[in-house]
């Protein structure tokens, strides 16, 4: 399941319940509503993808929901950064 996360190296997923290999950029990029998921965090959000959701991205999906399924989120045409 995607995750939000700041650019900031200590929010970065570190992999313990989903493996996380790249990030994407949400529509609006640093002007988008998705904000990092990290306690106390304010700053603009990137994507963190799966390898499986990854793989989904190339083949067209934009729209990916994060865990809790409470909202999802739109990625920008942009190609994922691997991390």
């Amino acid at each position: 399941m995607a995750i939000c996360r700041c650019k900031d190296e200590k929010h970065q997923p570190k992999g313990k319940k989903h493996n996380y290999k790249f990030y994407a950029f949400p529509v609006g990029d640093e002007n988008s509503s998705s904000i990092c998921g990290r306690r106390k965090c304010k700053n603009p959000g990137l994507i963190y993808l799966t390898k499986s959701e990854h793989i989904d991205f190339t083949k067209g999906e934009r729209i990916f929901s994060f865990e809790s399924n409470t909202s999802k989120v739109k990625l920008e045409d942009k190609a994922p950064v691997k991390f």
